[in-house]
């Protein structure tokens, strides 16, 4: 379809020569601008705020969620691929002294359920009291109640724009993921003008701006800043956005939630972005053997910029309580495999404790509590 409506407006403007140019130039800038210019889906309504005071707290806690990133011993590792995941992430855990989680499952293998029920320390049988699902542009669901929150005093939340963390008192500052700011994007990533103005055109929605983003990436001339590609993209100015925060001491709490390694795929064997790749992810047309081959290699990616992350904590000698890097569900490739729905990553990094593997099977909201609950 994108080749069809390619040739289409090519033989458009191999017929109108340049008045077609300027007819088609007219028409596209007039609705990206009409684009950037609606207020329903305005930039501004992400939340970007910080009012923390000037309260020093020496060791503050990170928690960092990646979404769909299955673990250690679950579906996707049965393959090998899957066995350099795993064997990355054990080296990892001994080289930075952290505490793996190697038979570990969610309750629940939806975003809301799961980390509702982890920071409200308990299984929930009615969400309905927990959860606001009153859909928005930028934001699907807020998070009414959470327990884990009301533990401290000066939280910073960098989040996705699908659950809104942010809407409790003690969240001081608040940053929802922003498309269009300058970051500093993985090796790969086509951080360009056209890349902007071809997205932010897109969020307007309409049948064109879709044709014209569809068939660009097409041609691996534009990759995708907007969500949840964008985040995969950015991943490291993340990381280094969460460092400032930890470093900053103006915060108890630092709370993270990324949709990477989520689909859809991102990152080639050398942990290079390739927007290519995130082409085709959800047709039933895709093996499970490749879902599974394109999931590993995007997880073990993530692996090597946690490295990344580790070493510029050591460097910068920051202090803290306790780091927990977790996922809310697994890779959901399966469908119907709990193997594949339920099982999760889940590694913590404690200032008191030395490298342990913990084999045992447990369950991510069982051990949060366990870990959080009972040290407050």
């Amino acid at each position: 379809m994108a080749t069809v409506i390619f040739a289409l407006i090519l033989s458009f403007l191999l017929f109108t020569k340049e008045k077609g140019v300027k007819i088609l130039t007219v028409f596209v800038a007039t609705i990206v601008l009409y684009s950037i210019y609606d207020e329903s889906k305005s930039i501004k309504n992400l939340k970007n705020y910080d009012n923390a005071e000037k309260n020093i707290f020496n060791k503050p806690k990170l928690i960092f969620v990646f979404d769909e990133a299955s673990g250690i011993g679950g579906f996707e590792s049965n393959s090998k691929e899957g066995k350099i995941f795993e064997e990355k992430l054990r080296s990892l855990s001994k080289k930075y002294e952290l505490q793996l989680y190697e038979n570990i499952y969610t309750h629940y293998k939806a975003t809301t359920r799961s980390l509702t029920s982890l920071l409200n320390f308990k299984k929930i049988d009615n969400f309905e009291s927990y959860l606001d699902n009153k859909l928005s542009f930028f934001s699907h669901y807020t998070l009414k109640k959470n327990k884990f929150f009301d533990m401290h005093k000066s939280i910073a939340v960098h989040q996705s724009v699908h659950m809104n963390f942010c809407d409790h008192s003690n969240v001081l500052k608040c940053k929802d993921f922003h498309p269009f700011e300058n970051k500093t994007y993985v090796k790969g990533f086509k951080d360009t003008k056209l890349t902007k103005l071809v997205n932010a055109w897109k969020l307007d929605g309409s049948i064109t701006s879709l044709f014209f983003w569809r068939i660009l990436r097409q041609f691996n001339l534009i990759d995708v800043n907007l969500s949840p590609q964008g985040e995969k993209g950015a991943l490291v100015d993340l990381f280094d956005k969460v460092l400032f925060d930890l470093d900053s001491k103006k915060y108890d709490l630092v709370f993270v939630h990324t949709l990477v390694p989520h689909k859809p795929y991102g990152y080639n064997k050398k942990c290079q972005y390739d927007g290519k790749k995130s082409l085709g992810n959800y047709k039933g047309s895709m093996r499970i053997e490749e879902h599974n081959y394109r999931h590993n290699i995007d997880r073990t990616c993530l692996i090597s910029f946690l490295d990344i992350f580790f070493k510029k904590l050591n460097n910068k000698k920051v202090s803290f309580d306790k780091i927990l890097f977790l996922s809310d569900h697994g890779s959901r490739n399966q469908k119907d495999s709990y193997e594949s729905n339920h099982n999760v990553l889940f590694f913590l990094k404690d200032s008191y404790l030395k490298s342990q593997i913990i084999q045992g099977k447990k369950f991510s909201q069982d051990e949060f509590k366990n870990i959080f609950y009972k040290s407050n």
